[in-house]
């Protein structure tokens, strides 16, 4: 799993060559036109059944993923079909769509931001680190958005769960 991730981010990074744009009129995050992240929402419970976390560090950022046991499976199904996506651009597929969070995730890898993955028996963790300033300010920056982004979707989901308790 670790040798895939890796191959991951390699194909990301080319995918962002191709596409040079971190477009500010795209939806940061677009579960449903990306052609990674559509992955993640194939099984209905999987994104109320785990966390996505970012933690500054010295020299870049932490992520955190944790999955309930019960969305595990799903959870490494859309790990691995997002590693199948990575490859079809490998192969040459072109048609690949990305959200503005995969395209400025490519654009660290390019950058020089140094990716490691450790899986974990509750999900993973990956830190992004660089020994250059400047790349390390893109990489707070990136957190910085993942968590301004996600803190508006548990917003609308909190609305969510309060309209539906009305009814």
């Amino acid at each position: 799993m670790q040798k895939s991730k890796l191959m991951l981010v390699v194909v990301i990074a080319l995918m962002f060559l191709v596409s040079m744009v971190i477009a500010d009129d795209k939806p940061w995050f677009d579960m449903e036109n990306c052609s990674f992240c559509q992955h993640l929402i194939k099984d209905p419970d999987l994104m109320n059944n785990m966390s996505w976390k970012h933690y500054d560090i010295d020299d870049g950022i932490m992520t955190v993923t944790m999955v309930k046991p019960e969305s595990q499976e799903a959870y490494q199904t859309a790990m691995m079909k997002m590693e199948e996506v990575g490859k079809s651009w490998e192969d040459g597929n072109t048609d690949i769509k990305m959200c503005g969070q995969c395209e400025y995730y490519g654009m660290l890898m390019t950058s020089g931001a140094k990716f490691q993955y450790v899986d974990t028996d509750a999900g993973d963790i990956m830190l992004i680190t660089s020994s250059d300033p400047e790349v390390v300010k893109k990489i707070k920056h990136y957190a910085a958005k993942n968590r301004e982004e996600l803190a508006k979707w548990d917003e609308v989901e909190m609305k969510h769960d309060h309209s539906a308790e009305k009814h």
